[in-house]
């Protein structure tokens, strides 16, 4: 008897059932021992239920106040669990009718119950506004106010419904709006709502992955989604920056200096604002590598361009060359006027050293390098246009002067 007795009055025993009924077999045997009147009086039967019926008394006016205490100050947990064991010790109110008559344990229990269902339509209120709103860590802790009977199986079921519908949606949202970034996540710098959502939700859904009353409510499959969610969210968030990484490494190829630099700076700043939500080594390494290349872009232009040969203008014309990097520096990148002014100095010189060569050449070749020469102008920035127009003009000149001797002779 006191063996059983301790395990149900424990309060961490989860199941008081077991050893309600061996309390009441063993309550059964002692109290059956008295048609044995000298095996009876040999046991002290007598004075042995006197003592329990003393101490079930003692524990049922402490049980009644404790629960009246949790009660009054919101202790729910506390009091669920007293309740339980109200109800586990109801087994013995047959055999105590003396001491406590019609208000044993299962009056306890019963009297209780009332304000058990009271508490469970709040908490029910309470979960699902907390749902509608996406606050599921405070549904988890309102679930614990509901107790898991037949009672409140209606106020299970809807939660359960209402959570998975909202768990659903906001998944396929954030889905949505990972995908629409793919395309335009280095060119808009206005992505940052859509960031803030997709870390949001991932939360949210690391949350209720860490909540036990949510996750016993739902079924498998949803359960599984949510499991598989962050690593969707991350494939789907991989390829659209997998992409706008191509993007910039197809604008540093095309010498588009700006457009390079300005949609890795978009880029490296979402990658910042998703760094604990979202982690992948080829977005890193393909990062970590486009950085370094732009970071010796303007030198490395220096080295692939000398446009030594004016011949090569109309092909790669400095004008466009020029254009791009001034366009850059403009754009607050410094680091690209120094490549423009000193690929304008080179050209210059380079334009320079092919005039000054006409003069030296025959006057069979002078007219086939004027026209190089006027030809290689065309392609030049307007700033050296408006240096080397008067040479021109005196090319030209002389180009004419020549023809007219030839057509003297």
């Amino acid at each position: 008897i006191e063996r059983n007795f301790k395990h149900i009055t424990n309060t961490d025993e989860v199941d008081r059932n077991r050893y309600s009924e061996k309390l009441e077999i063993c309550f059964q045997e002692l109290s059956s021992l008295d048609k044995y009147a000298l095996i009876f009086e040999c046991l002290h039967g007598a004075k042995k239920i006197e003592d329990w019926h003393r101490q079930f008394f003692n524990y049922h006016r402490f049980l009644g106040n404790k629960m009246e205490e949790y009660k009054i100050s919101g202790s729910n947990e506390e009091f669920k669990n007293l309740l339980s064991i109200a109800q586990a010790l109801g087994c013995i109110d047959r055999f105590c009718t003396i001491i406590l008559a019609d208000n044993g344990f299962h009056a306890l229990h019963r009297q209780h119950q009332i304000e058990i269902a009271r508490m469970s339509r709040e908490a029910y209120n309470m979960v699902i506004d907390y749902i509608m709103k996406g606050k599921y860590a405070n549904a988890d802790l309102a679930l614990s106010d509901i107790i898991e009977n037949s009672s409140n199986s209606k106020y299970l079921t809807q939660i359960k419904h209402d959570l998975q519908c909202s768990l659903s949606k906001m998944m396929k949202n954030t889905q949505t709006w990972a995908h629409s970034l793919d395309g335009k996540i280095e060119r808009d710098e206005d992505n940052r709502n859509k960031i803030r959502e997709i870390n949001e939700n991932i939360e949210k859904i690391r949350i209720v992955l860490n909540r036990h009353r949510i996750m016993k409510l739902m079924d498998e499959q949803m359960k599984k989604d949510i499991q598989n969610f962050e690593n969707e969210i991350n494939q789907i968030l991989s390829k659209a920056i997998l992409n706008g990484l191509q993007s910039i490494e197809l604008f540093i190829n095309i010498n588009h200096f700006l457009e390079a630099e300005q949609y890795m700076k978009n880029l490296l700043r979402l990658q910042r604002e998703l760094a604990d939500y979202y982690t992948s080594k080829l977005v890193e390494n393909k990062t970590e590598e486009l950085k370094t290349r732009l970071n010796t872009l303007a030198n490395d232009i220096l080295q692939l361009y000398d446009f030594e040969d004016i011949n090569n203008y109309a092909k790669n014309p400095p004008r466009d060359l020029l254009d791009l990097l001034k366009k850059a520096s403009s754009g607050g990148y410094a680091r690209y006027a120094q490549a423009y002014s000193s690929l304008m100095e080179r050209i210059r010189v380079n334009f320079s050293l092919a005039i000054d060569k006409v003069c030296d050449n025959s006057t069979r070749d002078r007219s086939a390098k004027i026209r190089s020469i006027k030809h290689a102008f065309y392609f030049l920035p307007d700033e050296l246009k408006t240096v080397f127009q008067l040479q021109i003009d005196q090319l030209n000149q002389l180009n004419t002067n020549q023809q007219q001797l030839i057509e003297f002779d």
